[in-house]
């Protein structure tokens, strides 16, 4: 019975899932609007939706796939600022060739969502990225991305450079690899 349960379970050891990750990302974001001069945008952190500074998930559903939530809120204070409430979020479903355990290329897609209180509106992104494990929990990404606001009319085009932290331990994870 002992061989029965080591043998079931030891397949199922190799299938773990890659840790999640949390983190934030620093960058350039360009944004272009037709009849109009283009904005660009250096932050740190940020360069993610409308150039805000964002803190992401890495949730990995498989090996290869992980969705990745974004999100920030941002009030604006003082006299000469139009004040209020803005949020900015998406979600991008990623593929990553190698998988998630190890240095990968990977591919994305999503959607995204910016509110200023009295507006709310959707965009649709793809991008590319490369992401690294460096030392410890570390990982590192950098990221090419472009995104669509089709109301009002908005190109975005962000270049950054991603850092986060692997949650959890690696006892018991699978072998790192392919």
């Amino acid at each position: 019975m002992l061989a029965l349960t080591l043998g079931a379970a030891a397949p199922a050891a190799a299938q773990r899932l890659p840790r999640p990750e949390i983190g934030t990302q620093l960058g350039l974001t360009i944004l272009d609007r037709p009849n109009s001069d283009s904005d660009i945008q250096l932050s740190v952190p940020g360069g993610r939706v409308v150039g805000l500074p964002t803190i992401y998930a890495t949730l990995f559903l498989a090996r290869h796939v992980a969705l990745e939530p974004h999100a920030n809120v941002l009030h604006v204070f003082g006299n000469g600022f139009s004040g209020g409430t803005r949020f900015a979020a998406a979600a991008n479903l990623v593929a990553l060739t190698d998988g998630g355990d190890v240095a990968s290329p990977y591919a994305l897609v999503g959607a995204a969502l910016y509110g200023d209180g009295n507006d709310t509106y959707g965009a649709f992104t793809a991008g590319i990225g490369y992401r690294t494990l460096a030392v410890g929990r570390l990982a590192v990404r950098a990221q090419a991305q472009y995104r669509r606001w089709p109301s009002p009319e908005l190109t975005e085009v962000d270049l950054t450079v991603g850092l986060g932290i692997r949650l959890g331990s690696d006892r018991g994870a699978a072998p790192r690899g392919r």
